[in-house]
C-alpha cells in the first residue's frame, strides 16, 4: 500500500510518500521538505506571508501524491498550529483547499509518533535511551528504561522561539543555555536513572547537519554513530559568527543558517548534562512513526 503523511511543523512542512506491509514501513518513494518559517514572527499568530508560503508547499505535495497515487494522506500539524491563534482558521482553510482532513496533534501524541518511528530507524533495541526532536516550537524528548517509556515530555523551547528570546549573534550562549537546562530538569534527572548509561539518539531534522552527504542522501541508510565532540566543537565554531559568516560555512544547509546556533546549544547543554554513552542520529522521526498509523488517536 502506498501512503502519504504531511507534517506540518513551525519551520517546515514536510511530505513522505512510502510503502507499507502488514503495518510495516518497507521503503521511501518520495520525500519532499519545504522552509516555511511559520513561526518566524512568533506563534501567537502566523502572518499571511508564512501561510502564502504553507499553501505552496501544500500545493506541491497534493500534485506529487496524485502522481504517486497515495491511496491514504494522513495531515499532522504540530506546535504553530496548536498555538497560533489563527491556527484554526489554517485547518479549516486546508481542508476547503485540498479535503484533507487536518490532525492538530498534542505533544503527547507527537512524541509517540517520533518514538514509533525513530524505532523503526535503529540498528538494535536498546534497553537505556534518550530521544530528542527539535522543532521550531517545541522540544520532544522520550525516555526509556530498561525498555519502557518513562517520559514524554513537551517543552516549549524549539529553535524559533529560542530565537526571539535570544537573537543577537553575541553573548546570549551563557544565558540560554541556562534557560534550557532549567526547562529540561526533569527530562535530564530521569535520563540519569539508568545503571549502565544511556543512549541519547538525535531525531532527524537539524540532527542531520552530522550526516556524511553519502548517508544523508541513500535512503536505505536510517541511522548514524557520531562523535560527541563533533557537536561541541561545531558549536563553539558557530556562535561566534555572524548569520551572513555562517552562510559561508559548507556544513551548514542555507535554508539552517538562521536557527543553527540555538538548534547546536539545545544539542550541546542536553547532551553535556545528560552525559550519553554514545550518540545516535535517526533520519526517522514523526513521519515514519504516522505512516504505519491506520488512524491517529485524538
Amino acid at each position: 500500500m502506498i501512503k502519504a503523511v504531511i507534517d506540518i511543523g513551525t519551520n517546515t512542512a514536510h511530505l513522505l510518500i512510502g510503502e507499507v506491509q502488514d503495518g510495516q514501513y518497507i521503503r521511501q518513494i518520495h520525500r519532499h521538505r519545504v522552509f516555511t518559517y511559520l513561526g518566524e514572527q512568533g506563534l501567537d499568530s502566523i502572518h499571511d506571508h508564512a501561510c502564502s508560503r504553507l499553501y505552496q508547499a501544500l500545493d506541491s505535495f497534493h500534485r506529487a501524491i496524485n502522481d504517486y497515487g497515495a491511496s491514504s494522506v494522513m495531515v499532522l500539524a504540530t506546535d504553530a498550529l496548536r498555538s497560533a491563534s489563527n491556527g484554526s482558521k489554517i485547518e479549516s482553510e486546508i481542508r476547503d483547499r485540498y479535503g484533507w482532513k487536518i490532525h492538530i496533534i498534542d505533544g503527547k501524541q507527537e512524541g509517540k509518533l517520533i518514538w514509533q518511528g525513530v524505532l523503526q530507524s535503529l540498528p538494535q533495541p536498546y534497553s537505556n535511551y534518550i530521544i530528542m526532536d527539535i522543532g521550531g516550537g517545541s522540544v520532544e524528548f522520550i525516555v526509556a528504561i530498561e525498555g519502557q517509556e518513562v517520559m514524554i515530555e513537551t517543552l516549549p523551547m524549539g529553535i524559533s522561539r529560542l530565537y526571539n528570546l535570544y537573537p543577537r549573534d553575541d553573548g546570549n550562549h551563557k544565558h540560554m543555555e541556562s534557560y534550557i537546562l532549567s526547562l529540561a530538569t526533569a527530562v535530564i534527572q530521569r535520563s540519569k536513572r539508568a545503571h549502565d548509561g544511556i543512549v541519547f539518539i538525535g531525531s532527524a531534522g537539524t540532527f542531520e547537519v552530522f550526516l556524511p552527504p553519502e548517508v544523508l542522501n541513500d535512503p536505505e541508510k536510517r541511522w548514524w554513530l557520531i562523535d560527541r565532540t563533533l557537536i561541541s566543537q561545531r558549536y563553539r565554531e558557530s556562535r561566534t559568527l555572524t548569520e551572513a559568516d555562517r552562510a559561508s560555512m559548507e556544513w551548514i544547509p542555507k535554508a539552517r543558517t538562521k536557527y543553527i546556533v540555538v538548534a547546536l546549544a539545545l544539542m550541546e547543554t542536553v547532551i553535556k548534562a545528560i552525559n550519553p554513552k554514545k550518540i545516535i542520529i535517526s533520519k526517522f522521526a514523526l513521519k515514519e512513526g504516522a505512516i504505519v498509523q491506520d488512524q491517529i488517536d485524538l
